[in-house]
């Protein structure tokens, strides 16, 4: 299959029963009432119906056993032609993706170039923050530099020991000094990072949302497209199957009308045939006692000329025809 051989490569072909749900409507519509089978019009439409909804059912069967057997061959075209329109699509794409990365990698770089200056005179900062941290390292504080008092207690050693307490108190103030200027550049540092972290997100939140914004559009376009198609699609699958429903119907009532009309004459061509059976069953039988009566009366006439009387010859032939005389018969 080439590329411009279907429109929709994304999209599966309808499956096709030979029934939807636009006909089963209908069908559920013209048979919602069951007919009174007590009725020779209900039992006959109960026979319409039934010739029509059977084959449908089972056609269903028929029609999905069919479908199915095609289905891995089916399968394996389509992950065959997948790979083919894939690789296609990939010959064109990755020409313009190499040309778009040259920009992209240039702008990378100079966004690495300008995050690693950040970073190098953050570290500058940090670096002159723990020397100022170092000045304090063992100092006690200006507090407790207050509540030393250098008097003549301390004998020769008081003027050196007032120079030292001097310089213990200079360096203590230059300390914090230099803490408190430390905290003013921390704070400032973490403005930095924040506005920076910020200004990073909101570019960030942009290019997502533009990108989103753009994918969303076309997919979509994309679904609307796809929804047209299946719309028309079924809209045009409807009027096919209500017509075939239609059609159906119709068939089934003149196979009815054709079965009745059969039934009726086999039913004709029973009756006369019975009738026929009848009136040679019943001309044999006339034809068999006519026969009987003339054998009967030739004995009889036998039996009167041996000496008998007519009614005794006649009470003796009756007797023997009845079986009520051992051993004697008579053969018609």
């Amino acid at each position: 299959m080439k590329p411009n051989e279907s429109e929709n490569t994304n999209v599966l072909p309808l499956v096709d029963l030979g029934i939807t749900d636009a006909s089963l409507a209908i069908l559920k519509d013209t048979y919602k009432n069951i007919p009174d089978p007590n009725t020779p019009e209900g039992y006959d439409a109960l026979k319409v119906g039934l010739s029509v909804l059977v084959p449908l059912r089972t056609g269903v069967e028929k029609k999905r056993k069919l479908l199915k057997a095609d289905s891995l061959e089916y399968g394996r075209k389509i992950d065959t032609e997948a790979g083919r329109v894939t690789a296609e699509l990939l010959s064109i794409e990755q020409p313009m993706r190499d040309a778009k990365s040259v920009i992209d990698d240039a702008e990378k770089l100079r966004e690495q170039e300008e995050a690693d200056k950040e970073a190098q005179r953050i570290a500058d900062i940090e670096a002159k923050v723990e020397e100022i941290k170092g000045l304090t390292d063992g100092l006690l504080g200006a507090d407790v530099a207050d509540n030393i008092v250098i008097d003549e207690s301390y004998g020769e050693f008081e003027e050196a020991a007032k120079a030292m307490w001097t310089s213990a108190r200079q360096a203590i103030s230059k300390a914090i000094g230099d803490r408190q200027k430390y905290d003013l550049e921390q704070a400032e540092l973490e403005k930095l990072r924040e506005e920076k972290e910020k200004r990073d997100q909101e570019d960030h939140d942009k290019r997502v949302a533009s990108e989103a914004a753009g994918m969303a559009k076309k997919e979509a376009e994309e679904k609307a497209r796809k929804e047209n198609e299946r719309i028309e699609a079924e809209k045009q699958q409807a009027i096919k199957d209500k017509e075939i429903a239609i059609q159906a119907i119709k068939d089934a009532k003149a196979r009815a009308e054709q079965e009745k009309k059969d039934a009726v004459k086999a039913e004709q061509d029973r009756v006369a045939r019975e009738k026929k059976e009848a009136e040679e069953a019943a001309k044999k039988r006339e034809a068999n006692n006519a026969h009987r009566k003339k054998i009967n009366n030739a004995a009889a006439s036998k039996l009167k000329d041996a000496g008998l009387s007519i009614d005794q010859a006649k009470e003796v032939v009756t007797l023997i025809a009845q079986g009520k005389i051992p051993r004697i018969t008579i053969a018609y």
